[in-house]
């Protein structure tokens, strides 16, 4: 707990600044990035070849499983927000009543980044380091510890990689009845 304290001092003092204040407020203000989030989801989709939409829908739901996840994992481990309990901490935009762990922001846009990652390969240059930044801001704002922000990391890279291989899986399935339906022999 004292290295998780440490930490958090860091990138909630030690980082702070006008530049960084501004950069984390897109993230930490409440409903900013889930309406552009959102809109980038609805503008990737129309602009992405036809074929690549259901990847970009893949990457939502894994975005929603791993919210679900999150809200019912505050339930059963209840811990205290940082900003609740550390004295001295620079709160940005309030501190929130729910449970801190796990980071709900991390599990969700890890695993909705390294999803959409795995089938836009060019473009987890700048998704996988968005999700970072998002978990970076929980810290930054003291709304999590961060091993909340980790775990959240861990899981949502875990959902990640149970989505894109259940899609594999069925796609594959659906393949294989394609060729029986027209009888096509394998090559």
């Amino acid at each position: 707990m004292a290295l998780d304290v440490q930490i958090l001092e860091f990138v909630n003092k030690a980082m702070a600044g006008p530049a960084m204040d501004a950069i984390m407020a897109f993230f930490l203000k409440k409903g900013v990035l889930s309406i552009a989030t959102s809109a980038a989801l609805v503008i990737a989709f129309f602009t992405v070849k036809p074929e690549k939409r259901w990847h970009v829908v893949l990457g939502a739901v894994a975005f929603v499983i791993a919210a679900a996840l999150a809200t019912v994992m505050k339930e059963v481990f209840t811990r205290t927000r940082p900003c609740a309990v550390i004295e001295g901490l620079r709160v940005l935009y309030g501190c929130q009543e729910s449970s801190s762990f796990p980071s709900r922001h991390a599990l969700a846009y890890f695993a909705m980044c390294v999803t959409l990652s795995f089938y836009f390969k060019r473009h987890a240059l700048w998704l996988v380091p968005f999700a970072m930044l998002v978990g970076l801001s929980r810290m930054y704002g003291a709304q999590h510890y961060p091993s909340d922000v980790f775990a959240g990391a861990a899981l949502g890279v875990v959902i990640a990689v149970f989505v894109v291989a259940v899609d594999k899986k069925l796609t594959a399935a659906w393949f294989i009845r394609i060729k029986k339906t027209f009888g096509w022999k394998q090559a």
